[in-house]
């Protein structure tokens, strides 16, 4: 199934091979990641670019939960 974006004619980045559904879901994305592996050293070297690195957060099954029930809230 294609996504919205697929749908409007948008291309997919470079992460649109890979298998982790975390990265399956930014392979549409504007930004044009890249996984973490030597493609993506070897371009940032050669464009004397940064890297930047996700640490894969994914919000629960449900969706993201209300402020006033998150645990992270602090109560007062």
């Amino acid at each position: 199934m294609l996504s919205a974006d697929a749908k409007k004619g948008k291309a997919p980045n470079s992460l649109i091979g890979e298998k982790s559904p975390y990265l399956l879901q930014h392979a549409w994305n504007p930004v044009n990641w890249y996984p973490w592996g030597q493609e993506a050293f070897q371009k940032a070297k050669k464009e004397d670019k940064p890297i930047f690195s996700s640490l894969s957060y994914m919000p629960p099954a449900t969706g993201a939960m209300s402020w006033h029930t998150s645990p992270l809230r602090t109560r007062k």
